[in-house]
């Protein structure tokens, strides 16, 4: 019952395929440096072909711009339209105006295409289309804290050491800090967590980081200073040929200037702008898939800020209900360039926090960097993933002992019955198989894999969807939500998903209703300080539709009702598919229709052994539940359809509507497809007209998506929401 599963550490597909390594300068740097380029840098983008040709892309797109005073204003005049649709649709947006920058940013790139040919630190790498990009990196902690950039062992000529350059390098790097530092402030007014949740804790949970300017201001981020040119001896480039593939860049949002195309001396030891030369394609996919061509405009005193999948891992999670950032998937192709020309350009990476804790791993995000580092360290520079949570890279290298198996990214242990001899006596092969034999391999990364015995030849593929529903469908939900009479429901997800109960003589009867076809729901009872918000360890009355075992595979239960205890530890649905017994419910049913599903159930007190307090005034339950609409996976489900809820079984509660968490009626400014009111009627005879508000100290709905805040005086409540971190996958590590 957790989120769907991102991959979060993946090789970028335009990994270089030469490195001539180099000492970047302080051993934290470095290894800052390196985690980055193996498990940060850049991660396939999800559900998308990552080559890019000229004839894929289809349209142009003009970057929105805000300034940088109406960025900076305090005042409260600030139009926050463009910048809340930017972050939303593609996820780019340019801050304009920044004093004196346009200036500023020539000179210092021209005075790094010296200093990079020239500094002992830079690593020079080469892409499969023969372009070599020569880079020289820094760090800057929060936004105004830059470190001094060492470029190894220069002497007093070069240009390296020139006082003006560094000079003019430390305004530069100011004047990113000033725009990043008013860009994370404003990000954090117009996109607040639901329920006021800190985006990430420390270890051990003393200090919150509440919203992206503390998580900004609180972290070491990398900076780069690349130069892309064509060696000598180099191949010309095929015409129109992808220097960098589509890829979604793995911080939570980059900083960056747009590329300027210098000309060097032979030995680069002067440089002059190209006036008007083409800097390359920069290519943005958009959210309905076409690939557009980004267009900066004519100004140079431009930083551009564009999201990183990270804000799908530590963002989107805790944002109220129908709000959701864009990571922007990209790519660049060189332009053509003379040999003596290179196109410069410089990006900021944000970070999270080192000591904030990411909670799937157990670890701080810092101890991640360090494993990685360890890792491409020990593997000769190439990271073999370890520290990466589904990192999809290479395993060369990798050495498992002789009682384990590489599976999964991981070494996986065998056991008596599943290891090689065991296999081999009933003529099978030991395999990493998925949950429906189809073999893992290295390109594979979502999903559950585990050590088998069989001898499937099946490649992995998505899980089957669950078919479209017929036209005749529409208009049908109300008088199936209305079928049976309940004097409380509660809206969870706007228009398509409601709980409905009545408490009578001392028994629940509760019944959950989908406008469409599920493969499972849920209701649980929390598990206070459980894993995943509160999941794990948790007791749950689970709908499953589950009627033929061809079409999903193990494990196949059948299409019914039971309760469970979700593992303590481990999420997939295989550690905890038996049911519990004796049963606290009653009359269970799993009523499944060619266009809804509904889930009923009675209890007279509990739901596997948990309390429910039917009778106890006063007293509050925490539930979960959650819902999985799109296939009959039984392992996880997407962003928007689960939950947390806070109820006095004991009181009446009428019908409650979907709440907007940002107030008003129909979401906030500049978004739409949210308005009044709550679809369909929960119940006959629910007459309202607008959201109704919540009294957060007897029922509340949570962030959808799974996110947890704070929300009832509850302790016990509190503690959930303290260790619910970085809620990134429904399955981590279950082997």
């Amino acid at each position: 019952m957790g989120p769907m599963q991102q991959n979060t550490c993946a090789l970028d597909l335009a990994r270089p395929r030469r490195t001539d390594r180099g000492m970047i300068g302080p051993r934290r740097l470095e290894g800052l440096a390196m985690f980055l380029a193996v498990c940060a840098l850049a991660a396939p983008a999800a559900q998308a072909s990552p080559h890019v040709a000229v004839g894929d892309v289809t349209d142009e797109l003009r970057v929105p711009t805000v300034s940088f005073a109406a960025l900076a204003d305090k005042s409260g005049g600030f139009d926050a339209s463009v910048l809340r649709d930017a972050m939303t649709t593609d996820g780019i947006v340019a801050v304009t105006g920044i004093p004196n920058f346009a200036s500023l940013r020539r000179a210092v790139m021209l005075d790094s295409a010296r200093c990079g040919a020239e500094a002992p630190a830079s690593r020079t790498t080469t892409f499969e289309d023969g372009t070599a990009r020569r880079t020289f990196a820094g760090i800057t902690r929060g936004v105004d804290d830059s470190r001094a950039i060492e470029f190894g062992d220069v002497n007093a000529e070069t240009s390296c050491s020139d006082p003006r350059f560094k000079a003019r390098l430390a305004d530069f790097r100011g004047a990113v800090s000033s725009a990043a530092g008013a860009f994370a402030s404003r990000m954090s007014e117009l996109f607040p967590t639901a329920e006021g949740q800190p985006l990430l804790w420390d270890f051990p949970h003393k200090t919150a980081f509440r919203n992206l300017d503390e998580v900004v201001r609180a972290a070491e981020h990398l900076e780069h200073f690349h130069a892309y040119h064509r060696p000598e001896g180099a191949a010309a480039a095929e015409p129109d040929a992808t220097t960098i593939d589509l890829h979604a860049d793995q911080g939570l949002f980059i900083g960056f200037t747009p590329g300027l195309v210098v000309q060097t001396s032979g030995d680069a030891s002067v440089a002059a702008e190209v006036a008007g030369a083409d800097a390359g394609m920069f290519v943005v996919e958009r959210p309905d898939g076409t690939r557009a061509r980004a267009d900066f405009g004519p100004d140079g005193d431009i930083v551009v800020f564009m999201l990183g999948d990270g804000v799908d891992q530590i963002v989107n999670p805790r944002m109220p209900e129908g709000v959701r950032l864009r990571s922007a998937p990209h790519a660049m192709s060189m332009p053509r360039l003379a040999r003596n020309q290179a196109r410069m350009w410089y990006g900021r990476m944000f970070l999270p926090p080192a000591e904030a804790l990411s909670e799937p791993h157990g670890v701080t995000f810092g101890e991640l960097r360090r494993r990685a580092v360890e890792d491409v360290h020990e593997g000769g520079g190439v990271g073999r993933g370890l520290g990466c949570s589904r990192a999809l890279l290479e395993n060369e290298g990798t050495q498992c002992k002789d009682n384990q198996m590489y599976c999964w990214m991981r070494c996986m242990d065998h056991t008596p019955a599943i290891n090689p001899k065991a296999c081999e006596d009933k003529g099978l092969k030991l395999q990493c198989l998925s949950q429906r034999n189809q073999v893992w391999r290295l390109e594979d990364s979502h999903g559950d894999y585990n050590p088998t015995c069989s001898n499937s030849n099946d490649n992995v593929t998505p899980p089957p969807k669950i078919p479209a529903r017929a036209g005749t469908c529409n208009g049908t939900f109300a008088p199936f939500l209305a079928k049976e009479s309940y004097p409380n429901s509660i809206e969870l997800v706007k228009g398509k998903f409601y709980l409905q109960w009545r408490v009578a003589s001392g028994v629940l009867e509760a019944r959950m209703a989908y406008d469409g076809v599920v493969g499972w729901m849920a209701l649980g009872v929390e598990n206070p300080g459980g894993g995943h918000n509160g999941m794990n360890g948790a007791k749950t009355v689970m709908g499953i539709n589950d009627a033929d075992k061809d079409i999903f595979g193990a494990p196949f239960v059948g299409t019914g009702v039971h309760e469970y205890k979700i593992h303590d530890r481990l999420s997939a649905f295989r550690h905890w598919q038996t049911p519990l017994a004796p049963a606290n419910i009653t009359g269970a049913e799993m009523n499944v229709t060619a266009c809804h599903t509904a889930m009923k159930f009675t209890t007279a007190h509990a739901i596997g052994g948990e309390p429910l307090h039917l009778a106890d005034n006063g007293k509050n339950v925490s539930l979960i539940w959650a819902v999985h609409p799109d296939t009959f996976l039984k392992g996880y489900h997407g962003w928007g359809n689960r939950g947390h809820l806070v109820i006095d079984f004991a009181k009446p509660h009428g019908h409650k509507a979907w709440k907007n968490p940002y107030g008003g009626g129909g979401g906030h400014s500049g978004h739409s497809g949210h308005s009044d009111g709550g679809g369909h009627s929960p119940a006959a005879g629910d007459d309202r007209t607008g959201a109704e508000s919540l009294d957060t100290t007897t029922f509340s709905v949570i962030d959808h998506s799974g996110s947890r805040g704070a929300t009832t005086a509850s302790a016990a409540a509190l503690l959930a929401a303290a260790l619910a971190l970085v809620d990134l996958f429904a399955i981590v590590l279950e082997y």
